[in-house]
């Protein structure tokens, strides 16, 4: 099942945090990597900026991605099992955040936006390559995909611009701008700058390409090669198609797209010559309006959760999601009648049609009449049992709410039989478990739910213990089983070194029955066993005293003489353990 993506609405705070004012044009760098001279047009890109962010990376069918790449700035972060990405205080723009998604076998996917203040939500579905078309350099090739062709020459380069002679490798791939996934997997936004200043785009169909030598380095076709891409127009826009439209390749290094040449209409198709490869974009460009807006209910409560579509009568659309206050930019063409729905997961609740005439900015307040809405809320406790200071609430993977000082409210459509599922997620560290929150009832509260900070799975333990006057914790216990003998907890994150995660083990180990009593020594003489692996040693009992104060929770405190192993030294060192526990909150 596919789901909503950010697609091009462009969502922004009321206010922003700015560092410092840099030169105004984004870039003016003339060079294409790959020796390509056309000129790159520029955006006004504001100032710089931190930002916080949370991301969903799939694949076209909607399916989460494990693994990928995600650049902003010049950090890189990795998506979860769950197709998952955090970001804590980013570096971008005012005017643009400009995400690149990178993962083997698919096309870089990206998306840019404009920041908010709060928390960016953002979605990136990745395009399948999928099986490349092989030719021989020196003999050229016309290349074919869905309904676009690609003819190129006898001559290529790699990135160091040497001459490549051998064989090649050639994914294309067409997007149809009929397709309603279209722009859920183009890159960036339909947002472009050309002579004249930014535009919004309106588009008549993409193609991508990208070439590669025998042992998969980069290759571009070479200066004076021009190659010929051709795409036909759906019966639907072939009306609207001007008999010449301009052409725009999108730059991956600066997240939006650039005027470069012109494509004419010949029988049915757009046919251009292009210089390089990229992505390429037969676009008409409109002036900017900006639409300020904000979605409410009837009594000015904000509405989150919900998507924007705006619709022309024919060719591209956008859409996206407010913020969790109902706040929103969109950027729309001027002097266009279009057609706004806000959908509430997939119900329209709210459509009107309007022309957004000669203003360049526009300002609107959405007032939802009354639904059948639940309300969702409750409190998010750290494993140390303070209140988790900021973070957002994640339903179906999607962010709904934010954490303020441990508390979160949200609305959500109701409906018997209905549930979703709810995951706490820390900007600054982890996320907790997943609950399943069935949305039967008005007001719904969820039982509290505890946050590991440092970024584990399970979220209601507090480990901690003191070795030599130095306090550490454990956050994030994975998993707890207990026999007659033992008690074992697994997983988690680091000890010593926040930085760095860590699966370690604890076991406490008596022989007989380990909870028989409440209080027991473990001398380390062949009677018990406490041992902890943190992943570069060992620390274990040389004269340990055990307090199980309750089982179930788990209320233990410990404290003692240790032995510590290094595995990096292969060295022995005693030392004193003391405020050992083991809470389950």
């Amino acid at each position: 099942m596919k789901n909503l993506s950010l697609f091009t609405l462009l969502v922004i705070g009321l206010s922003l945090s700015q560092c410092k004012k840099e030169d105004p044009h984004v870039w003016n760098d003339p060079d294409i990597p790959g020796g390509v001279g056309s000129p790159i047009y520029s955006i006004n890109k504001g100032g710089t900026i931190t930002i916080d962010a949370f991301g969903i990376i799939q694949d076209e069918q909607g399916n989460p991605l494990q693994g990928v790449n995600v650049t902003l700035g010049t950090k890189v972060y990795t998506s979860n099992q769950h197709g998952q990405v955090k970001i804590s205080k980013g570096s971008a723009f005012e005017n643009i955040a400009y995400l690149k998604a990178e993962m083997p076998g698919y096309f870089t996917g990206s998306r840019s936006f404009i920041p908010t203040s709060g928390v960016n939500h953002f979605v990136i579905s990745l395009m399948s390559k999928g099986s490349p078309q092989i030719f021989q350099a020196s003999a050229g090739a016309t290349l074919k995909q869905g309904n676009a062709e690609v003819v190129v020459g006898d001559a290529f380069v790699d990135a160091s611009g040497k001459a490549y002679t051998g064989e090649v490798k050639a994914y294309v791939r067409h997007l149809d701008p009929e397709d309603p996934d279209l722009l859920s997997i183009m890159p960036g936004a339909l947002r472009g700058a050309d002579a004249n200043g930014e535009k919004v785009l309106e588009t008549y169909g993409m193609i991508a390409v990208e070439l590669e030598g025998s042992t998969g380095q980069k290759l571009q076709i070479a200066t004076g090669h021009p190659a010929t891409i051709q795409a036909k127009v759906p019966a639907s826009l072939l009306a609207s198609a001007p008999a010449t439209i301009p052409l725009w390749h999108f730059n991956e290094a600066n997240g939006i797209w650039s005027h470069d040449g012109e494509a004419k209409l010949e029988n049915g198709s757009y046919v251009g010559k292009v210089s390089h490869f990229s992505i390429w974009n037969y676009d008409l460009p409109n002036s900017v309006a900006r639409l300020y807006g904000k979605v409410t209910g009837e009594d000015g409560t904000p509405i989150s959760g919900v998507y924007i579509d705006y619709r022309r009568e024919r060719g591209s659309h956008s859409g996206g999601y407010p913020d969790a206050e109902g706040n929103f930019v969109a950027q729309l063409p001027l002097n266009t009648d279009l057609t706004l729905q806000i959908r509430f997961e997939n119900t329209v609740i709210y459509s009107e049609t309007f022309n957004t005439g000669n203003n360049a900015q526009i300002t609107k307040e959405y007032k939802i009449p009354s639904l059948n809405l639940s309300v969702v809320s409750g409190t998010v406790y750290g494993c140390n049992g303070s209140l988790v200071p900021s973070g957002s609430m994640v339903t179906n993977r999607c962010t709904t709410s934010p954490i303020v000082n441990g508390k979160y409210k949200f609305n959500v459509m109701m409906e018997l039989g209905k549930s979703i599922e709810l995951t706490a997620v820390y900007l600054y560290g982890g996320s907790s478990q997943t609950r399943t929150v069935a949305i039967d009832q008005k007001n719904i509260v969820v039982p509290d739910f505890g946050l590991c900070t440092s970024g584990g799975s399970a979220d209601d333990f507090e480990f901690s213990f003191t070795v030599d006057g130095q306090n550490y914790q454990i956050e994030g216990i994975k998993s707890v089983s207990q026999s007659d003998s033992m008690l074992s907890f697994t997983g988690g994150k680091a000890v010593f070194d926040f930085s760095t995660d860590h699966d370690f083990q604890f076991w406490i180990t008596k022989h007989g029955d380990w909870d028989n009593q409440s209080q027991f020594k473990l001398p380390g003489s062949g009677n018990g066993y406490f041992q902890i692996d943190i992943g570069n040693g060992f620390m274990y009992a040389k004269d340990m005293d055990i307090n199980v104060i309750s089982k179930i929770p788990y209320h233990i405190t410990f404290s003692g003489i240790y032995t510590y192993y290094d595995k990096a030294t292969q060295q022995y060192k005693d030392g004193l353990m003391t405020n050992g526990k083991i809470l389950e909150k």
